[in-house]
């Protein structure tokens, strides 16, 4: 058996082994990014919300994050904790910041996806580059049955396991929820992730902001 042995100065080994365990400790070093519960993501956040990413705002071209405006279509938890200030276009937008985050696994959207969004609203210290902004607080969710009916039994505590008492049996084509005084999002624009193979494509029916 052949053993290499590398020879480095003295002075310099305390700092490649920084180095080799802060590359080991950085989200994704080993090829997987390990994600918190889903319990404790909701737990976490203040506010959760179905969306639609409308627009890219605030590129930060040395850290590489950015902010997103989106179109709220429901929430499903902390509506009251939005303050009216982070409300645009109505009521109906609100931009939320931290996309790109090294330290969220699932942090990047572009214009069109629809995302299950925990998020908290900007602390004072990131003021004012992030003031009345909602911020990123743990992985995006792609927008399918099970994932709703998981999220919601983390915010209500029940899980409705009958399809008609799901959010898209509700407020999908089961009960159509769609008045003139009521937009529907529109579907993904070209280009954009969109539902995978498998995901339901009445999504455009439901998510109504009550």
């Amino acid at each position: 058996m052949v053993i290499l042995q590398l020879c480095f100065p003295a002075p310099l080994l305390p700092l490649l082994l920084l180095l080799v365990v802060t590359a080991q400790t950085l989200p994704g070093a080993s090829g997987t990014c390990p994600e918190r519960a889903l319990e404790r993501r909701e737990e976490e956040a203040n506010v959760v919300l179905t969306g639609t990413v409308e627009e890219i705002l605030n590129v930060d071209p040395v850290q590489h994050t950015y902010s997103c405006k989106v179109r709220v279509w429901r929430y499903l938890k902390g509506k009251d904790v939005v303050a009216q200030e982070s409300l645009l276009d109505g009521g109906n937008k609100v931009v939320i910041g931290g996309f790109g985050d090294p330290l969220i696994c699932d942090n990047q959207v572009s214009t069109g996806d629809t995302r299950i969004f925990f998020v908290n609203p900007a602390p004072p210290y990131l003021w004012p580059a992030h003031k009345n902004e909602l911020m990123l607080n743990s992985s995006l969710m792609r927008i399918t049955l099970r994932n709703l009916e998981e999220v919601e039994f983390c915010v209500e505590g029940t899980l409705h396991s009958p399809l008609k008492d799901s959010f898209l049996w509700k407020l999908g084509s089961g009960h159509p929820q769609n008045t003139s005084s009521q937009p529907t999002p529109p579907p993904p624009q070209k280009g954009s992730s969109g539902p995978l193979p498998g995901e339901p494509h009445s999504w455009h029916n439901w998510g109504r902001n009550d």
